[in-house]
């Protein structure tokens, strides 16, 4: 009976060994393959942050008061005569969601009004005003009459009078600057219109 005992433990052993054994190299294998997978995983999925794709966030922009029409009037400065914005500065709050080390504002005729007119002016950048910091909240302002040429030398609002309601509508553009050198999406006002103020003479006649 004991030989039996002994034989029938030697066997056990024999089945347990080459089952743990079976298992250990079993989970080397997939723990192999998982690492290769997780890899490949990492390397093939990271993300993409560069201008042309910026990376997603949870940031927005609000802006406070936007005129849905400004007007441009006759101004003299010396001995010359320029059509400037008046009631032009727009403020808006920048909410953010990671550390920003700047915020760029530009202006620009919108896409289909500058196809219609034949504008190749582009965005031009605005300087922002700088207000109260909340939190993760940014308060600022731009004056859109604080650009009149662009670094081209062309008139930033060079007006139609052809087709006017279309091809004068503009927009501000926004984005955010991260730490990281990151940047956000654009983010877009809603479209304006601006005019020419006509004159107390032609208001009169």
């Amino acid at each position: 009976m004991g030989s039996w005992d002994a034989k029938e433990v030697t066997f056990e052993a024999f089945i347990l060994e080459n089952y743990f054994k079976g298992t250990f190299e079993d989970r080397k294998t997939v723990s192999s393959s998982c690492s290769s997978l997780t890899l490949t995983s990492t390397t093939e999925n990271k993300p993409d942050h560069s201008p042309t794709n910026p990376r997603p966030t949870g940031s927005r922009v609000q802006f406070l008061n936007l005129h849905q029409v400004y007007q441009k009037v006759q101004s003299r400065v010396g001995r010359e005569s320029k059509q400037r914005l008046v009631d032009a500065r727009v403020r808006m709050v920048v909410t953010f969601d990671a550390q920003i080390e700047g915020i760029q504002i530009f202006v620009e005729r919108v896409p289909e009004a500058a196809a219609l007119l034949g504008d190749n002016t582009g965005r031009v950048e605005l300087e922002p005003r700088m207000g109260d910091l909340v939190l993760n909240k940014q308060y600022l302002s731009v004056d859109l009459d604080s650009v009149y040429l662009s670094p081209q030398g062309m008139p930033v609002y060079k007006l139609s009078t052809v087709d006017a309601e279309k091809r004068n509508r503009f927009r501000i553009v926004v984005v955010i600057k991260f730490i990281d050198g990151t940047k956000s999406k654009p983010y877009f006002s809603r479209p304006f219109l601006i005019r020419s103020r006509r004159s107390s003479r032609q208001d009169s006649s």
